[in-house]
Formats: structure tokens, sequence, C-alpha cells
């Protein structure tokens, strides 16, 4: 299931090209803290 989100956001990160670093830097903070509250809701 968490392979599947990722695989989703790969996806559409790669669709959109206008985004640029500083763009896909704050999306990939994002997702490390999602997947970090994630990881504790599991425990």
């Amino acid at each position: 299931m968490m392979y599947w989100g990722f695989n989703q956001i790969y996806k559409t990160t790669l669709k959109s090209k206008k985004n640029n670093d500083a763009e896909l830097a704050k999306e990939l903070d994002a997702l490390k803290q999602r997947v970090e509250l994630l990881e504790r809701k599991l425990e």
C-alpha cells in the first residue's frame, strides 16, 4: 500500500515537469514528515 502511494507520487511528480528543484525539495520534506507520522501511528 505504501509502495503504491510512493509510486503514484513519483509518477505525478515526473509528469509535471514544471516543478523546479526547490518545489521538489519542499514536497520531499512534506512526504518525509507524512511517512514519519504514519510510522508512529502504526507502532
